[in-house]
């Protein structure tokens, strides 16, 4: 299983995105000041995923996605920040309703000469802000993505 490693966006990457809805200015600038240990989350996430034989394959030709096919490489092409209290989980999982994610994006081996990117697999990880202890959390929740 590969050993995954977060790199800067390559030369062909899209510049980060970066989407803020009702998360606040000081909260969003907390949780930059986190950045480095938010980050280690975000590994910690991605390596579980990508070593967990339910959710991954040895070989494409077992299913999608498929180890072989993974460099080891990730960087991170998205990031979310919102503020939503409208459903029982999320005032449940998060009582001020502070939510963000992460989207590692994981390079895949160069597999055609005219291929331009390597954008592989994409994977969520998913985070709870509690803007009066200034801390995050993460449960485990990372959604998956064929990019």
């Amino acid at each position: 299983m590969p050993a995954m490693t977060l790199i800067a966006p390559p030369a062909w990457a899209r510049p980060l995105e970066r989407y803020v809805d009702g998360f606040g200015e000081e909260n969003l600038a907390e949780v930059m000041a986190q950045r480095a240990a938010i980050l280690a989350a975000v590994q910690q996430a991605v390596q579980r995923y990508i070593d967990n034989p339910q959710l991954t394959a040895d070989t494409a030709a077992e299913w999608f996605p498929a180890r072989e096919r993974l460099t080891g490489e990730y960087y991170i092409g998205e990031e979310s920040y919102w503020q939503i209290q409208d459903t029982k989980f999320h005032r449940q999982s998060c009582p001020a309703g502070h939510h963000f994610s992460y989207m590692a994006r994981c390079l895949e081996y160069v597999w055609h000469e005219n291929q331009t990117g390597q954008d592989y697999l994409g994977l969520e990880v998913h985070f709870a802000w509690d803007p009066l202890s200034k801390t995050f959390l993460h449960e485990g929740d990372v959604d998956s993505s064929s990019i």
